[in-house]
């Protein structure tokens, strides 16, 4: 289990590309909005939808980062007990704070590492779609304004 931890932790550490790549889509598609006022309404709508699409993706982002932190935390090895004794003690210790910090609900604590595994992985399929859906609105707008 502490190998696919450590995997998925690599893999979500590289969502802060994804979120670089986010913020261009999101200054670019604000550029063209600039470049090419047209209606106010319709320029309006699209700056909306820019800025709900960005907040969503740094709020995914903040999370998939933090989930990121966890994994690699709880995945690093330890000498004094064996590594099955040390995770199931540390994530109790980890739902309890988490619970304590209204970070997580009470009804999510003790679920198994498949399950928070896959958990993690769906934000970052999230955080994938929250990006393809950016970079639809800019060729939206670029095909709408050319």
């Amino acid at each position: 289990m502490t190998m696919q931890m450590r995997l998925l932790a690599k893999l979500l550490n590289c969502s802060k590309g994804l979120l670089c790549s986010a913020y261009l889509a999101f200054i670019f598609s604000l550029l063209l909005l600039i470049w090419h006022r047209q209606s106010l309404i319709l320029d309006s709508l699209f700056c909306l939808i820019c800025l709900l699409l960005i907040a969503l993706q740094h709020f995914v982002s903040i999370r998939v980062q933090f989930d990121a932190d966890i994994l690699e935390m709880l995945s690093q090895p330890s000498n004094s007990t064996s590594q099955d004794v040390q995770l199931e003690s540390l994530t109790t210790e980890l739902d309890q704070s988490l619970i304590a910090l209204n970070l997580m609900p009470p009804a999510k604590a003790n679920r198994t590492w498949s399950v928070r595994l896959q958990a993690c992985k769906g934000l970052f399929r999230l955080q994938i779609l929250l990006l393809v859906l950016q970079y639809s609105v800019f060729i939206c707008i670029f095909l709408l304004y050319r």
